[in-house]
């Protein structure tokens, strides 16, 4: 068995919550935790399929944009500049930072789901992930 690492009656007069986690605090062999592996599972699920829809709108609007014959529009994929500065220029077209926009919405969701990605439930959360050998 552990030995304590509180104070030995330390417990004593706690109850509920606060004397279980004294005792799983005092000998961490005796701590128990869910997992929720099901839960857990189905929420990477979701947040992937969110992912997919989010990047297939973002295609739609890049695929618009190339194919715009329209200045700079045409140019984002190649301008990266012109593609981040658009949002900010003052006209009434709303599609020149749509495709920002959109990437934006797609980058926020993608950091959501690296962090749940790193959840201990999964084996897969490895900090040595390498996207080179993952493909």
């Amino acid at each position: 068995m552990t030995t304590p690492q509180s104070s030995p009656g330390a417990h004593q007069g706690l109850k509920g919550y606060q004397a279980l986690g004294n005792l799983m605090g005092g000998y961490p062999d005796t701590a128990i935790f869910r997992r929720f592996r099901n839960a857990g599972a189905l929420d990477l699920l979701y947040r992937q399929a969110e992912l997919q829809k989010l990047i297939a709108n973002w295609a739609h609007i890049a695929s618009a944009d190339q194919g715009s014959g329209d200045h700079p529009r045409d140019q984002f994929d190649l301008n990266f500049d012109l593609l981040y500065q658009a949002e900010n220029w003052e006209t009434n077209d709303r599609a020149l930072g749509a495709q920002w926009r959109a990437w934006l919405k797609i980058s926020d969701k993608l950091g959501e789901y690296c962090k749940s990605h790193r959840s201990p439930f999964l084996p897969l959360a490895s900090a040595s992930f390498n996207v080179r050998t993952a493909r």
